[in-house]
């Protein structure tokens, strides 16, 4: 799987997970990249950078509004958005 795939898949089940969840609001953490992720490229530093950067990603095109994110550091189980 290439990498632009792997993003897609990542994307497509963020998007899903946002959509079980309805009008609900939903904090992301790292621990649930493991979660949403079933198809995982790399170690789990791999995982939470490319959740992460999806998450980042969506909120940039505007697919997904963000109150705010925290990052202890570039990327951690500890980086939050809500």
């Amino acid at each position: 799987m290439s990498t632009m795939e792997d993003h897609y898949q990542t994307m497509g089940r963020i998007l899903s997970h946002l959509v079980e969840a309805g009008l609900s609001r939903v904090d992301f953490d790292g621990g649930d990249a493991t979660d949403i992720i079933m198809h995982r490229i790399g170690d789990e530093e791999d995982v939470l950078k490319t959740f992460a950067d999806v998450l980042h990603w969506l909120n940039d095109e505007g697919l997904i509004r963000v109150k705010s994110i925290r990052s202890l550091t570039e990327v951690t189980p500890s980086t939050v958005f809500n």
